[in-house]
């Protein structure tokens, strides 16, 4: 989403020329991006995004440009698995291929899927967005549109639990894209030390939204926290100033025993897929130990519950402290085991069950 919210912001800069959007569209074997990966490109040549790890961006920019002057979308397959082929002037090395659709973004003109990413936001709901595959003879056309994850269709209700990108045929036989757009994270830093600024900072660049919560309200004050919402909550007040769902993660940094004992006792019905706690692993245990003894159902967040927090790579300073636990927040929400990837057997990037190819990417 963070991506798709970066184009967003390029484009707004200047609507008044047309742009051109690359989309990774399907992928054959290794690639450095993966479907769904886009790229905003101006008559000019200057991009926000990115598709490749730059192997292939010179090739796609000036199809790009391309595109915009003619008016035509268009289809750009890179085989990177023949070290000899030359054909877009860059010598590939990601043993792949990959399949670009272009399309040309008008100028003054709406962008659809600008509105859906919007209405995903502001509504925290996500959303399956199927970009369709027009094939007009020589021509194609792309068109984007939004269905709500609870789908009927098979196909729909597949991909709210793979959340994988998937390529399928509508009943007409045009191609489809479907993608699983979900809202940014959510994220709740208890405390309001300095070890939370780097959280803030690091976390922003990753896309997620924050907000920073204490008890305190002389301690809660938004100009110490740029880039975060502040909000004063005493623990049981945070059922009527916090929402949460299942994009919602929670840090308990207070760095003091009974308030983490509280905050997390007033965490346990809001269902959080992951909490982190700063601390010893014993002083974690003895918190659970005393909310179970007080009646507390602490068993629905024994899962979720990670403490001490973070990956075990040697953090020592605040920075790489806050490193440690949003790579574990990120493994954790993805549901993997946060590893190395050189021991994985499985590929890197789990792929869908089936691909329904389509005939203009055969």
């Amino acid at each position: 989403m963070k991506e798709l919210f970066d184009l967003i912001v390029a484009r707004r800069q200047a609507t008044h020329v047309p742009y051109a959007l690359a989309n990774v569209l399907r992928v054959e074997g290794s690639s450095y991006r993966r479907p769904g990966a886009r790229m905003l490109i101006n008559v000019h040549g200057r991009v926000a995004g990115s598709i490749s790890g730059g192997c292939l961006e010179k090739a796609v920019i000036a199809e790009g440009q391309r595109a915009i002057l003619e008016n035509a979308p268009r289809i750009l397959m890179f085989d990177t698995t023949d070290q000899d082929d030359l054909t877009f002037g860059a010598s590939l090395g990601c043993q792949g291929k990959i399949w670009i659709g272009v399309e040309v973004l008008p100028a003054n003109r709406a962008w659809n899927l600008e509105s859906i990413a919007m209405d995903v936001r502001e509504r925290r709901e996500p959303v399956i967005l199927a970009t369709r595959i027009i094939e007009q003879g020589s021509m194609v056309r792309f068109e984007a549109a939004a269905f709500p994850s609870s789908g009927t269709d098979a196909a729909l209700l597949d991909l709210p639990k793979s959340r994988k990108t998937r390529f399928v045929r509508d009943d007409s036989g045009n191609g489809l894209l479907m993608e699983w757009l979900a809202p940014p994270l959510s994220l709740w830093l208890f405390g309001a030390g300095p070890d939370v600024t780097p959280m803030i900072q690091l976390a922003c660049g990753l896309g997620h939204e924050v907000t920073v919560v204490d008890r305190r309200p002389e301690f809660a004050v938004a100009q110490n926290f740029p880039g975060a919402r502040v909000v004063a909550a005493k623990p049981h007040e945070l059922g009527n100033k916090l929402q949460s769902d299942d994009r919602t993660a929670a840090v308990l940094m207070n760095h003091h025993y009974d308030t983490d004992r509280d905050m997390l006792a007033a965490l346990v019905p809001f269902n959080l897929p992951y909490i982190a706690m700063l601390g010893p692993k014993r002083r974690t245990q003895r918190i659970l130990e005393e909310l179970s003894a007080e009646g507390h159902n602490v068993s629905s967040v024994n899962e979720a519950l990670h403490g001490p927090a973070g990956l075990d790579i040697g953090s020592e300073t605040p920075e790489e402290i806050a490193l440690a636990i949003l790579a574990e927040m990120q493994a954790a929400l993805a549901h993997r085991e946060g590893g190395k990837l050189r021991q994985r057997q499985a590929p890197i990037h789990a792929e869908p069950r089936s691909i329904v190819p389509w005939s203009i990417l055969a």
